[in-house]
C-alpha cells in the first residue's frame, strides 16, 4: 500500500507540474495575442489618422481651387466679353455653347476662357484628378474599416477561446488540489495504521485508557485504519 501511495504521490506531482506548465504556456500565449492586438490596433489608427489627413489636404486643395475658379468667374463676369479674343485661344479647350446642356467646367471655361485659356485646361484636368483622389480615399477608409472589424472579431474568438482553456485549466488545477487533499488523508490513515500495527506488536497498547473506540485485540492495526478511512470519507471497497 506504501508503494501505491507513492506511486499516486509521484502522478499527482507529475499532473500538478503539467498542468501548470500549460497554464503558463496559455498565458503567454494570451499575453502575446494581446500585444498583436494593440500593436495592429495602432497601426490602423496610424494608416487612419494619415488617411485623414491626405484626405485634408485634398478638400484644401478642391476649396482653394473653386475659390480660384469663382475669382475668376467673377473677373470674366464683370470685365464682360473681350470680343478679340483669338481662335487659337478658344480652340485650347473646346466648349458647348449651352451651359444647361453640358458640364458644369465647361460653363465655367465659358467665362473665363479668353482671360486665362491655361487655367481653364488645368482645370479640367485638375478637379477629375481630386475628385478621383477622393473617391480612393474614401475607399481606403472603408477597406480598412472593413480589415478592423475583421481582426476585432477573430481577436474576440482567439480570447473567448483563450478563456475558455484557461477556466477548463483551472478546474483541473482544483481537482488536483483535491486529490492532493485525499492524498494527505491516506498518508494519516496509513501513518495512524502503522502506529497501532507497531504499538500491538510492540506490546505497548493503550488499553488503560477507557472506553477506547478501536479495543486492545490484535486487529488494532486494521481497525484504526478503517477507521481513519470512514472519517476521511474512503470506503474499504476503494482501496
Amino acid at each position: 500500500m506504501k508503494s501505491e501511495l507513492s506511486a499516486v504521490k509521484f502522478e499527482l506531482s507529475t499532473a500538478k507540474s503539467q498542468l501548470t506548465c500549460e497554464l503558463g504556456t496559455v498565458k503567454s500565449e494570451l499575453f502575446a495575442v494581446k500585444s498583436e492586438l494593440t500593436t495592429a490596433k495602432s497601426q490602423l489608427t496610424c494608416e487612419l489618422s494619415s488617411v485623414k489627413l491626405e484626405l485634408s489636404f485634398v478638400k484644401f486643395e478642391l476649396s482653394a481651387l473653386s475659390f480660384e475658379l469663382s475669382l475668376l468667374s467673377g473677373r470674366a463676369k464683370s470685365g464682360g466679353k473681350d470680343e478679340a479674343v483669338e481662335k487659337d485661344d478658344l480652340a485650347i479647350l473646346p466648349y458647348e455653347d449651352s451651359v444647361a446642356g453640358g458640364d458644369l467646367k465647361d460653363g465655367l471655361c465659358k467665362f473665363f476662357v479668353w482671360e486665362d485659356p491655361p487655367m481653364c485646361r488645368r482645370s479640367k484636368v485638375v478637379i477629375p484628378g481630386l475628385l478621383n483622389r477622393l473617391n480612393n480615399k474614401d475607399n481606403e477608409i472603408y477597406e480598412l474599416r472593413g480589415s478592423m472589424a475583421e481582426l476585432k472579431n477573430n481577436k474576440e474568438k482567439e480570447m473567448a477561446e483563450m478563456r475558455r482553456t484557461i477556466a477548463e485549466l483551472e478546474y483541473a488545477v482544483s481537482a488536483l488540489q483535491g486529490l492532493n487533499g485525499r492524498n494527505l488523508l491516506l498518508s494519516f490513515a496509513l501513518g495512524v495504521s502503522w502506529m497501532f500495527f507497531l504499538s500491538t506488536w510492540l506490546g505497548v497498547t493503550p488499553c488503560g485508557v477507557p472506553n477506547l473506540a478501536l479495543g486492545c485485540s490484535s486487529t488494532n492495526g486494521v481497525g484504526a485504519l478503517m477507521f481513519t478511512l470512514e472519517v476521511a470519507g474512503i470506503s474499504a471497497l476503494e482501496c
